[in-house]
């Protein structure tokens, strides 16, 4: 299955100009603060998004499984750090220190910038009603936060059949950050198959923060967060979920360690020529 387009492409260079990127097991990174990540978008056109990805240890891992995910993480004009795996691989490579962007923190931080320039936000996924909750608790925090819309499509496997309607749903709603939600890799999957039909600044598909944010789970408390183990407490709270992904870790930090040692004397050093 092939995702996106030949213009989609282009634009992603184009996007990329500039960038240092950073190659972690396979996959290219951009290491931004979330501030950084913005001033990107502001500066975007509306029609012309920007594809923004969160990527974790176990993403990295679908898509050394599945070349169609892949091809559509590639895609994307912006790969960002997701997980303590990520900033551990940065460190064993000796690469620059990564910021970490989770989805939950992500979205606060961009809804928090957008509001000076009246950015309009729509999110689409999630449980029905978990957006619109998310919502709530954002203008609890955020009153002047404009939001676009909020819509939650019936469970699909892959592709849904309702997928340009949903499109011009947004569209019709003027959205600048058009936030997916849909469980990783659909959602990933969905947002460089459809880019092309949405007229947006920016698409992220962040996955478990619509649950966080509308309250419909509780995320790691702040000091398990900086501690870097938040992956262990999602996984002591809902193991039957999580436990199959979670044996992606090992895999991942066998490929690191290939990458690292894997050239011989001063692997370290063409690591990062690679990466560069």
């Amino acid at each position: 299955m092939g995702y996106g387009s030949k213009a989609a492409t282009v634009v992603s260079k184009a996007a990329r100009a500039g960038l240092e990127r950073h190659s972690i097991a396979g996959i290219e990174f951009d290491f931004l603060e979330p501030l950084q990540t913005f001033s990107l978008i502001a500066a975007q056109p509306r029609g012309n998004p920007l594809l923004i990805y969160l990527v974790n240890p176990h993403t990295v891992m679908v898509c050394h499984r599945r070349p169609d995910v892949r091809n559509a993480i590639q895609e994307g004009d912006l790969v960002l750090p997701d997980g303590v795996g990520i900033a551990l691989a940065s460190r064993l490579l000796g690469l620059p220190r990564v910021a970490r962007t989770p989805g939950p923190d992500l979205v606060l931080a961009l809804c928090d910038a957008g509001r000076a320039k009246g950015f309009r936000h729509f999110f689409y996924g999630g449980a029905p009603h978990v957006a619109e909750q998310m919502v709530e608790r954002l203008l609890s925090e955020m009153p002047d936060l404009a939001v676009a819309g909020c819509s939650a499509p019936p469970f699909f496997d892959w592709e849904s059949d309702s997928e340009e309607a949903d499109c011009r749903l947004i569209n019709d709603a003027q959205a600048d950050l058009v936030w997916i939600g849909l469980g990783s890799p659909k959602q990933e999957a969905w947002a460089a198959r459809n880019r092309s039909r949405i007229q947006a600044r920016a698409i992220i598909p962040v996955g478990a923060a619509f649950d966080f944010l509308s309250g419909r789970k509780q995320r790691a408390p702040e000091w398990i967060r900086k501690l870097g183990v938040e992956w262990l407490y999602r996984l002591l709270r809902e193991p039957k979920r999580l436990w199959r992904r979670n044996l992606d870790s090992p895999l991942f930090v066998w490929e690191v360690l290939k990458q690292r040692f894997g050239a011989g004397a001063g692997g370290q050093e063409k690591a990062q020529d690679r990466a560069g």
